[in-house]
């Protein structure tokens, strides 16, 4: 049976990868609908692209890591929770980038603007998640330095 700390991680980061591949889905969708400059519309693409990445090797760790068979405490079981929290973690600077971008982009130019309030929603439903998953993960952390006694 899985302990609680690693279930909750489990969830928390299927949950963060599902609103992360949701998110890139969507504002891909509704990049189509708008008028972006092209050096913003080919960022944009670029993080959703990882996103999008992200979703299905997110997934496959996850899926593994339930096949291990390895108690919860084990310390491969503990390097793939630290991978799985990277991936998720490692495209958050280029998005933050991205908003960032056109956040100053849409005080001169209104095309931007759209696509500030369609990526920077997206983005604070990702950021929500990705607390989580930190959350998470520093729970299973403190229960892995209890059990394995590292």
């Amino acid at each position: 049976m899985t302990s609680a700390p690693l279930a909750s991680f489990k969830a928390a980061a299927y949950r963060c990868a599902a609103t992360m591949q949701e998110s890139a889905s969507f504002i891909t969708q509704e990049l189509a609908s708008i008028e972006v400059p092209d050096p913003h519309q080919r960022a944009i693409r670029e993080v959703c692209d990882a996103f999008m990445s992200n979703w299905f090797d997110i997934r496959t760790e996850l899926a593994e890591l339930s096949e291990l068979g390895l108690p919860d405490y084990a310390p491969s079981v503990r390097q793939r929770v630290d991978r799985i929290f990277r991936w998720l973690d490692e495209h958050r600077p280029e998005l933050h980038g991205v908003v960032t971008a056109l956040s100053s982009a849409a005080k001169d130019d209104q095309r931007c603007a759209s696509a500030y309030i369609l990526v920077a929603e997206s983005a604070t439903n990702v950021l929500i998640t990705l607390a989580s998953v930190a959350d998470t993960r520093k729970y299973y952390l403190e229960a892995y330095a209890r059990e394995s006694g590292a």
